[in-house]
């Protein structure tokens, strides 16, 4: 038995989970995924229903990678600039998502 191989380089490894990882964030965008129980409404002061807030923690490139399938997905409304983090090794970088899956590019509205 071969032991697993490992990837040259961290973007490597993010370049090939990202088929995965949009295949999930689809499969959950487009309500086929698994239902999870209605959560009490707890929206926070002046954030709108269906905007969430994502923090993303870990080596720059992962945090692109990721960042860009998020968006590939769902609309990103805004996007800090990248951040020590303060008790792990990295960075960190918060998205603010609608959930509502992105239009195509240069789809118009719906009618």
């Amino acid at each position: 038995m071969t032991a697993p191989q490992t990837p040259q380089s961290p973007g490597t490894l993010a370049d090939a989970l990202v088929p995965d990882l949009v295949a999930i964030i689809g499969h959950l965008a487009d309500g086929s995924g698994p239902r999870q129980p209605a959560a009490p409404a707890s929206v926070p002061a002046g954030q709108p229903p269906g905007v969430v807030s994502v923090r993303l923690s870990g080596d720059p490139a992962a945090i692109d990678t990721t960042a860009a399938a998020l968006a590939a997905v769902f609309e990103v409304l805004n996007r800090t600039r990248p951040r020590p983090n303060r008790r792990d090794p990295g960075q960190r970088v918060y998205l603010t998502i609608r959930t509502a899956p992105a239009r195509p590019a240069g789809a118009g509205p719906s009618a």
